[in-house]
C-alpha cells in the first residue's frame, strides 16, 4: 500500500449514540462512551480503551453520531504518523499513532502509511486492555 493509500471501509460494524459536544471536527477519530452521561466523546488518552471511531460529524451536544466499533474504518493519523502494519493507539487528539510501550493500548492495525492529518484505512479490533 504505502504513502498513496486510499482510505476505505470494509465490514465495519457500527452503533449509534449521542455525543457530549459538537464533534464536527472529529470525524474518523477515536471516541469513548462516558460512564456518567452515556454520551460519546473524543478519546484523548493512549492508556485508555476506546469504544470506537466516529464515522460522521454531529454538530451539537446530544446529537446522534455513528460509531464504528469493529472492522476496517477510516481514521485520522496523529502528529507522529504511522506505518502500514503498525499496531495503532489513540493519541492526545483522538488520532491514531504507532503503539508504544508503557501501558498504552493498541486498538488495531494500520492498513496504510500516513503522516499527520492523513486519513488511512485501519483494522479496528476494539481492545480495552494491553
Amino acid at each position: 500500500m504505502g504513502a498513496n493509500t486510499k482510505a476505505y471501509e470494509e465490514a465495519l460494524k457500527k452503533i449509534s449514540g449521542a455525543v457530549n459536544a459538537n464533534e464536527n471536527l472529529n470525524q474518523y477519530k477515536f471516541v469513548v462512551r462516558g460512564a456518567g452521561t452515556g454520551m460519546f466523546a473524543l478519546c484523548t488518552a493512549s492508556n485508555t480503551g476506546v469504544d470506537g471511531v466516529l464515522q460522521d460529524d454531529p454538530q451539537a451536544t446530544g446529537y446522534v453520531g455513528l460509531i464504528g466499533i469493529s472492522g476496517v474504518t477510516k481514521i485520522v493519523v496523529g502528529s507522529a504518523g504511522i506505518t502500514d502494519g503498525d499496531e495503532g493507539m489513540c493519541d492526545s487528539a483522538g488520532c491514531v499513532t504507532t503503539t508504544t510501550g508503557g501501558g498504552n493500548i493498541s486498538q488495531g492495525k494500520a492498513l496504510g502509511t500516513g503522516a499527520s492529518g492523513a486519513i488511512i484505512p485501519f483494522l479496528l479490533k476494539h481492545r480495552n486492555t494491553t
